[in-house]
Formats: structure tokens, C-alpha cells, sequence
């Protein structure tokens, strides 16, 4: 993927202000010492800990000797486990994400950087007691899953593997069906799916998001677009090339013709838009022409931060 290293540092510094930004304390975990009238609670427990009476086969020196020797009990800490977060990017590599002076992929590529750091940022080691483990993965698609990286935890890790792991693929058509029902089937935790693409095949892009939405994912949608799709700079005779099949024809493009690709386009979106409040899927129309700010603001509007 084409993130190239000045890009890097504006990265590191968001994820570092988005983890200094104030939080909402968990309750429980912080603020208050346990008393021996909370429920399960003893003293000296740390934050989000609680006590139980030592057992066979507990380790020895896990036992609290301060209340040993205040109460005459043998007591041990337990901690809670953390509760896990798994969030998934499914990423469009499909030939059309290629074409362009700006590619989409280019900017869906920056965009799930950038959604991920925040993300790392805000489960990073140090939060509360009581917050969650969080699961990072992101995954490649064309006309079927191509790589998939491993569970991430280090926003050093996840930038360094989406640096690796993207670059050209051959062209191929995008299923995002196909690569939903893949991704399912080798994923036990779904959690939070975001699925990043130009939505060029919309039949398909609605069947890959009932997929996920039936399984229980909570989706969103990053749809990148590019304006010059809705209003092409041609005119008279043309040579036109479909980038995913090879494909070529030459026609007449008339101002009407123009007009009809706009109304078309706008059809196009507002049948995405109808199929996603069907499914209660959240969408976020990414511009080729966004910036880093614009991206950051995106971020911050889709709740990951």
C-alpha cells in the first residue's frame, strides 16, 4: 500500500492525540477503593479485581498476606477477563480502485490506516481496568480474498503490514460476496466489519453486506468515490476501456449522454443508500479528493475514535 512516510508521522501524531483525549471512566474500575461490603469485593483488591478464598492448587504467592494478617484469611485475587473487540477492514483491490490521477485505492488505503490507528490508539495498554482487548485485522478482495493479515495490537505492526501487503493485483472484477462469505467462514468473532470500496458492482455489494449483517456483524460501508465518475471530461468520439474485463469500444458521447451518466450516478448512490438503511449498515463517502483532515474528521465521524 502507498503510504509513504511523512503520511506515517501525520498518522502517529492523530493515533498520540486521540489517546490523551479525555475519557469516560469505567465505573467500578477506578475511583474508589472496594470495601468489604460490596458484593464478592474485598480490600486490597486492585482496580477491577475482586477476592476469593484461596484453593488447592492456587499459587501461593498470588495470596494477599496484608489481609492474612489483618483478618486470619487466606484470600487470592481474580481479575475479570477483558471483554474482546474485533474489527475487521475488508478492502476493494479490484481493477477499478486503480484507475485514475488519484486511485481509489490509493485513498481507501490511507483511509483504513488511519481508521485502524485510532483504534489501536484507543485500546492501547494503560486504559482502565475493565476495557477491551481489541482484535485488528484488515483483508484484500478482488474476485476473492487475496491476503489477510494476522490479529494486530501495535499501530507499528498494522501500518507495516498494510505497507507490505497491498500494491497491484491483477485486474479482476470485485465479488464482495464471495469475500464476505469467505471472511465468514474463517472468522469466529466477526464484531465490526468495514467494508472499503467504489461499490461498482452494487448487486453484489448488497449481497456481501446482508452476509455480514446476518452473521452479526456490526458493517459500515466506506464508499469511495470519485467525482470525474459522475462527470467525465469527454466528448464526441471515444475509445473506452473496461479496466476489470480488457474490454474495448468506441463511441459518440453527447451532452446528453452526460446528463443521463449524472442522473444514473445519482440513482446509483441513492440505491446504495436505500439498501444500507435497510440493513442498518452506517456509510461514509470517502472523496479521491480528501485530504488528511477530511480523513480525519471521517474517523472521527464513524465512532472507531
Amino acid at each position: 500500500m502507498t503510504l509513504d512516510p511523512r503520511w506515517l508521522v501525520q498518522l502517529h501524531r492523530v493515533a498520540r492525540a486521540a489517546r490523551l483525549r479525555p475519557r469516560r471512566a469505567t465505573l467500578g474500575a477506578v475511583g474508589r477503593r472496594p470495601t468489604r461490603g460490596d458484593s464478592g469485593r474485598q480490600p486490597f483488591a486492585s482496580a477491577g479485581q475482586y477476592l476469593r478464598d484461596y484453593a488447592p492448587g492456587d499459587d501461593y504467592r498470588a495470596i494477599d498476606w496484608r489481609l492474612c494478617a489483618r483478618h486470619d484469611e487466606l484470600r487470592v485475587p481474580v481479575s475479570p477477563q477483558r471483554p474482546i473487540r474485533s474489527i475487521a477492514f475488508l478492502v476493494d483491490a479490484s481493477a477499478s480502485m486503480t484507475v485514475g490521477p488519484r486511485p481509489k485505492a490509493h485513498v481507501a488505503e490511507q483511509t483504513v490506516a488511519l481508521l485502524g490507528a485510532m483504534a489501536l490508539a484507543l485500546a492501547a495498554p494503560g486504559d482502565a481496568a475493565g476495557g477491551e482487548t481489541l482484535r485488528l485485522s484488515a483483508a484484500t478482495y478482488a474476485e476473492r480474498l487475496l491476503r489477510r493479515s494476522p490479529p494486530l495490537d501495535d499501530l507499528r505492526r498494522w501500518a507495516a503490514w498494510l505497507a507490505a501487503n497491498g500494491g497491484p493485483t491483477p485486474p479482476a472484477r470485485g465479488d464482495c460476496e464471495r469475500a464476505a462469505r469467505e471472511f465468514l467462514q474463517t472468522t469466529p468473532l466477526p464484531g465490526d466489519v468495514w467494508l472499503v470500496t467504489d461499490a461498482f458492482e452494487c448487486d453484489q455489494l448488497v449481497a456481501g453486506l446482508s452476509r455480514l449483517v446476518g452473521r452479526g456483524c456490526r458493517t459500515h460501508l466506506v464508499h469511495v468515490v470519485d467525482p470525474a465518475d459522475a462527470a467525465p471530461d469527454l466528448a464526441g468520439d471515444v475509445e473506452l476501456v473496461d479496466v476489470e474485463s480488457g474490454r474495448r469500444w468506441t463511441t459518440t458521447v453527447t451532452p446528453r449522454d452526460l446528463a443521463l451518466l449524472r442522473r444514473e450516478y445519482d440513482a446509483w448512490l441513492a440505491e446504495i443508500d436505500t439498501a444500507c438503511r435497510r440493513l442498518r449498515v452506517d456509510v461514509h463517502r470517502v472523496s479521491v479528493a480528501a485530504d488528511f483532515a477530511a480523513l480525519v474528521r471521517i474517523a472521527e465521524d464513524s465512532g472507531i475514535a
